[in-house]
């Protein structure tokens, strides 16, 4: 693109100052190359992007894979996290869970609806919250919390 041409005069602070054609020149010349630099630049800066995502395609492929816990998609897994029937059957448990937070026995409730604990060196498991009630209500209690818990 030609140069445009050079104002005759420049206003600066109030005051009409003489440019000449010569230092317009320049400052064109001035501008083109700062345009230039920061053309390549960006180009470098693209470069450098579409390089990181070649080296790391199949990292990315990977996170857009579909996720699945023993052939079950992820998704299904947490939708049957908020059925109402398995809410349930995991709060029956809440009994059972508070006395053994009390007698400080370490437990687990393990998906769908399962209570695990180790008490006396036995590794406890119900999926039946009456009976887990019933087996703490006679065996942890009585212990007064005394038991080796894992």
């Amino acid at each position: 693109m030609p140069p445009k041409p050079a104002k005759q005069q420049q206003q600066q602070s109030g005051r009409n100052i003489p440019v000449s054609p010569v230092s317009a020149s320049k400052e064109t010349d001035a501008n083109a190359n700062n345009m230039t630099a920061l053309a390549n630049a960006v180009t470098a800066v693209q470069a450098s992007i579409n390089s990181f995502r070649e080296e790391n395609r199949a990292s990315i492929a990977s996170l857009h894979s579909i996720l699945s816990v023993y052939g079950q998609r992820i998704t299904d897994v947490e939708e049957g996290m908020n059925d109402p029937d398995i809410n349930k059957r995991r709060a029956a448990f809440s009994e059972s869970k508070k006395k053994l937070h009390a007698a400080k026995i370490q437990f687990a409730l393990y998906y769908p609806a399962t209570l695990q604990f180790t008490h006396n060196g036995r590794r406890m498991k119900f999926t039946d919250p009456a009976t887990a009630l019933t087996y703490v209500n006679k065996n942890v209690a009585a212990d007064d919390g005394s038991s080796v818990s894992q």
